[in-house]
């Protein structure tokens, strides 16, 4: 049997609590969790929303083989900008930003340089709450999700990266 992918989830709102939820129980995947508030990674290990937590995020980011940025755009911006030589060379970078252009431009400038492979990603999910308290597994179920792979995103990235989407019932759009 392979090593189960490291999935970090960066965040831990109404989305990322929900990504995470939606994916427990899968021992393909270990879920590693970081949020800055000590209650959120509290109750993501309480809730099942992630397999393990971290305090920093470059403890997270090094054991990535996969990052899904569920924060603030600004936020996802300076961690992409901050962080960049953290992640391994090879590891894929998605988020759940809305506006993807500085973004994507972003990700060009400060990841793709140092090997890390980008693909844009925005779900079209949410309710009018936030917060992880207000976190469910089926928040994703029907969703359209797209999909904006970098300039040095593979197929196979791509194709990884809509397996996961599409394993929580979501329609995968890729776009540039």
């Amino acid at each position: 049997m392979n090593a189960p992918l490291n999935l970090v989830i960066a965040g831990c709102g109404l989305l990322g609590g929900s990504f995470g939820l939606a994916l427990r129980g899968r021992p393909d995947l270990r879920r590693i969790l970081w949020a800055r508030s000590p209650a959120a990674r509290e109750w993501a290990l309480r809730s099942g929303a992630a397999d393990d937590v971290c305090e920093r995020p470059e403890d997270a980011f090094s054991q990535a083989d996969l990052t899904i940025m569920a924060l603030p755009i600004p936020v996802i911006c300076d961690f992409m900008r901050r962080y960049a030589s953290v992640w391994r060379k090879g590891s894929v970078v998605s988020d759940m930003g809305s506006v993807k252009g500085v973004i994507c431009r972003t990700a060009e400038a400060a990841l793709i340089p140092k090997g890390v492979v980008f693909i844009g990603g925005h779900p079209m999910a949410g309710t009018e709450k936030s917060g992880f308290r207000n976190a469910f597994p089926s928040l994703f179920r029907g969703a359209d999700v797209f999909l904006c792979p970098g300039s040095n995103a593979d197929m196979r990235a791509v194709d990884e990266l809509s397996s996961l989407w599409m394993s929580l019932h979501t329609h995968v759009i890729v776009i540039d």
